[in-house]
């Protein structure tokens, strides 16, 4: 396993929302215009994959945020 790992491969179950749609979705969650339900229902995926999805984008913002003031 550490050797994939060093090749770069990828282990577990693939996120149900794509990355690839997230940017989008994350401007109209942040416009505040959007509830959780809308966006999964516009994007065909269950709330979970939106409130993820959210929560794993804070968790970015939240370590770049750290690692600036560190």
């Amino acid at each position: 396993m550490e050797a994939a790992l060093e090749r770069g491969a990828k282990f577990g179950r693939p996120y149900g929302f794509p990355e690839s749609g997230h940017p989008k979705m994350l401007r109209q969650w942040y416009s505040g215009k959007y509830t959780k339900t809308s966006l999964a229902r516009a994007y065909g995926v269950h709330i979970s994959s939106i409130k993820r999805a959210i929560k794993r984008h804070q968790e970015k913002q939240q370590l770049k945020l750290t690692l600036e003031n560190a």
